[in-house]
């Protein structure tokens, strides 16, 4: 079984103002709404912790994005050493109760989990996936209005859950307890909450999900958000015909029509000037 934990990854910064926000969830576009043909990184490495990690592995989330999970696994080995000096360099300048540094080793924790699953380093992941998970607790149990550790804890639940049953007995040992059912709707959650990560969850829900947890038509409204979002990622035209061909009749029901991607953010337009190759 291909364990698809991936997805681009959680590279937002700490500010959650309006403006902030869509500041983040602009960098994100860039990865989402891609051509792999004309992308390329940024000409200057970003300065604040998490905006360096679009540096770091941008070329591994484009990958990710298309699909292409045997190139994403050619470049872990660049990855994944940049993720660890990035965790070292947030240990360094903050302390244990700091809330803002708490996020930061979450999210770069928790990329590193996923780079390290894609590649099939299990106990990798395992480690980086613990960390994770107990930062978006942390954050959770101080804010539960907090939306932002629903998309961690929405994948770790999510994928632990898949694992088959001894495999979570041995895991439970160490603290690990996967619920796909409860990792679903923290992705859900993530979707609508209008976080940065919004568009991210919806991209995992309608990839990285297996089809008997894809209702018929559950997902259909968020595959056309995502194809009028992003139109140069053809990835996303075939969630459209995909999740259409499951829908009888074109029938949404209207609790699935409430599942739907914010567009509190400006999106990204057809002739939108990414980086692009000169």
């Amino acid at each position: 079984m291909r364990v698809a934990l991936v997805a681009i990854f959680a590279l937002v910064a700490a500010d959650q103002a309006v403006g902030a926000d869509c500041q983040e969830r602009r960098r994100l576009d860039e990865i989402l709404n891609i051509d792999p043909e004309v992308w390329m990184p940024p000409p200057e490495p970003a300065v604040d912790p998490l905006m360096r990690m679009y540096d770091i592995a941008g070329p591994w989330a484009v990958a990710v994005a298309l699909g292409d999970y045997d190139g994403a696994r050619l470049l872990t080995d660049g990855v994944l050493p940049g993720m660890e000096r990035l965790l070292d360099s947030i240990e360094s300048r903050a302390g244990e109760a700091d809330v803002e540094a708490v996020y930061r080793r979450t999210v770069v924790s928790g990329l590193a989990a996923r780079v390290a699953l894609v590649d099939h380093r299990f106990l990798r992941a395992l480690r980086y996936g613990l960390v994770a998970r107990d930062g978006a607790r942390w954050l959770k149990s101080r804010d539960p209005a907090d939306p932002r550790p629903d998309f961690f804890l929405g994948l770790y639940h999510y994928y632990l859950g898949l694992a088959p049953r001894w495999i979570r007995a041995v895991i439970g040992l160490v603290g690990f307890d996967g619920d796909v059912d409860r990792g679903l709707a923290l992705l859900e959650a993530a979707v609508t909450s209008g976080q940065a990560m919004a568009p991210e969850a919806a991209r995992v829900l309608l990839e990285e999900t297996r089809a008997d947890h894809r209702p018929p038509c559950r997902y259909l409204p968020l595959a056309r958000d995502l194809e009028i979002r992003y139109p140069h990622n053809y990835r996303f035209r075939y969630y459209v015909e995909r999740e259409a061909a499951r829908c009888p009749a074109g029938v949404v029901d209207a609790a699935d029509r409430r599942l739907r991607l914010d567009h509190d953010c400006p999106a990204p337009g057809p002739d939108d000037a990414l980086r692009v190759r000169p």
